[in-house]
C-alpha cells in the first residue's frame, strides 16, 4: 500500500449515537493495526465535541432541503482548508459507507441519494474504491427507496450485508453477484475502555433505552410499560439496575422517565465515548436493550440480553449468537421477566449462556477479520 496519506472518508457517521463511534473507532483500528497513515473524513453531523475525540477530517457537505449549504469552503485554498481540517471530494482515496441502517424504505430515499447513490458514478470515473460495510439493508419494496440502492450495488466495489434476511433484500435487487457478501456487524472486534472513576453495581441489571421504540404515543406507552415492568423484576430480585445511555438526548429522556416510574435509585450513566459505554455494558451480569449496537456489544463481551426490537435486524443478531428466544415484543412483558429471573436468579443456566456467547462471539470475530482481510487485498490490488 502506498506510503503517502491515504485519505478516508467514512460515510453514514453521525455521531447521534455510540453504535455509530463504535463503527468509526473499528475503521480507524483497522488501518492503525496495518500501519497504513491515513485521514479519516467525516461530514459534519452531530455533536461536535465527539468529532474533535476522534480526530477526524471534514468534508465540506451538509445538506439542508437538498442543497449543499458549505459547498463555498471548498473553495478555498488548499492551505486555508488544511488549518480548518476541510477534505474535498476531489482529495478523497476510499469511501466506506459505514451507515448501520439507512437503506431501504424505513428511511427517506433522499438519504441513500444524498450520501452515496448520486456521488458513486463519479467517485467510480476517479478510480476511488467504494466499500458497503456490514450493515442492515431493506426492505426495498417501493420504487423510491429501490431505485438508489440498485445503483450502488452497480457500482461498489464491495457490499456487505450484516444478516442473512438483509443480503437476500439486495440480492433482489442486484445485477451483479461478484461483489455482494455477507458479514456480520464489526464492532465487535473494538475493545472496551475502561472508566476507572465510574463503576456501576456488581452483578447487576444494565437497562438501555431506544427512542425509535417510542416512535407513535401507542407504542412509546408499550415501550415505557414493558421497560418498567423490567426494572420492577430487577428490583425484585434483589440485583440492582443501572441506565447506561447509548444515544442522546432523547435516549437519556425515556430512561430519566423509567427511573421516575420506578421510584428507587437507579443511576442513568452516561461516559465520555463509545468504548467507555460499551465498558459499561460489559460490567453488567444481563444488559436489557433495545439499541443495537449496545446488544452487541453485551453479547460479544459474554453478557447475556433481554431484548425487545423495530427492526428485523434484531432477530438476525440474536440468531447470530443462538439466542433467539431472549427477544420479546413489547406486549410480551411476562415472557420478558421471566427470562431475566431466570438469568438472574439460575447460575447454571447463566453459566451454560456465556460459554455459548463466548464461542459465538468468537466465531463473529473470526468473520469479521475476514472482511476487513477482504476489504484491505481491493486497496492493495488497487495500489492505494
Amino acid at each position: 500500500m502506498q506510503q503517502n496519506k491515504l485519505t478516508v472518508e467514512v460515510k453514514g457517521i453521525s455521531f447521534a449515537n455510540r453504535g455509530a463511534e463504535l463503527m468509526l473507532s473499528a475503521v480507524k483500528e483497522q488501518f492503525m493495526r496495518r500501519g497504513i497513515d491515513a485521514h479519516i473524513v467525516v461530514e459534519p453531523n452531530g455533536n461536535y465535541i465527539r468529532r474533535c475525540r476522534y480526530e477526524v477530517w471534514q468534508k465540506p457537505q451538509l445538506i439542508l432541503k437538498r442543497v449543499n449549504v458549505l459547498k463555498p469552503l471548498a473553495w478555498l485554498p488548499k492551505s486555508l482548508r488544511r488549518r480548518l481540517g476541510i477534505i474535498t471530494d476531489s482529495e478523497i482515496d476510499v469511501v466506506l459507507d459505514a451507515s448501520g441502517f439507512s437503506y431501504g424504505d424505513f428511511w427517506p430515499h433522499k438519504v441513500a441519494w444524498d450520501r452515496l447513490a448520486k456521488p458513486i458514478k463519479q467517485l467510480k470515473r476517479r478510480g476511488v474504491p467504494v466499500i458497503v460495510l456490514p450493515q442492515a439493508l431493506g426492505p426495498f419494496t417501493h420504487t423510491a427507496s429501490a431505485k438508489p440502492f440498485r445503483r450502488i450495488l452497480k457500482y461498489a466495489d464491495l457490499i456487505f450485508a450484516r444478516d442473512a434476511q438483509s443480503l437476500s433484500y439486495a440480492r433482489a435487487l442486484s445485477c451483479r453477484s461478484d461483489n455482494l457478501f455477507y458479514c456480520p456487524d464489526f464492532t465487535c472486534l473494538v475493545a472496551p475502555q475502561g472508566i476507572p472513576e465510574l463503576t456501576p453495581p456488581k452483578n447487576a441489571v444494565c437497562f438501555i433505552t431506544n427512542e425509535k421504540m417510542a416512535a407513535t404515543a401507542e407504542r412509546k406507552q408499550a415501550y415505557l410499560d414493558w421497560m418498567i415492568s423490567l426494572v420492577q423484576a430487577t428490583l425484585r430480585s434483589g440485583h440492582q439496575a443501572y441506565f447506561v445511555n447509548h444515544g442522546g438526548s432523547a435516549d437519556a429522556t425515556l430512561a430519566q422517565h423509567i427511573i421516575a416510574s420506578v421510584g428507587a435509585p437507579v443511576a442513568l450513566l452516561e461516559a465520555e465515548n463509545a468504548k467507555q459505554t460499551k465498558w459499561l455494558i460489559g460490567q453488567a451480569r444481563v444488559v436489557v436493550g433495545s439499541r443495537y449496537h449496545a446488544v452487541v456489544s453485551a453479547l460479544s463481551q459474554r453478557i447475556p440480553v433481554v431484548a425487545t426490537s423495530w427492526s428485523h435486524k434484531y432477530q438476525a443478531l440474536l440468531n447470530d449468537y443462538e439466542s433467539s428466544e431472549s427477544l420479546f415484543a413489547c406486549d410480551e412483558t411476562d415472557a420478558a421477566s421471566a427470562r431475566l429471573n431466570k438469568l438472574l436468579s439460575d447460575n447454571a443456566l447463566y453459566e451454560r449462556e456465556q460459554q455459548k456467547l463466548q464461542i459465538c462471539a468468537e466465531q463473529q470475530k473470526s468473520l469479521s477479520e475476514a472482511m476487513w482481510q477482504q476489504v484491505f487485498e481491493l486497496l492493495e490490488d488497487q495500489k492505494l
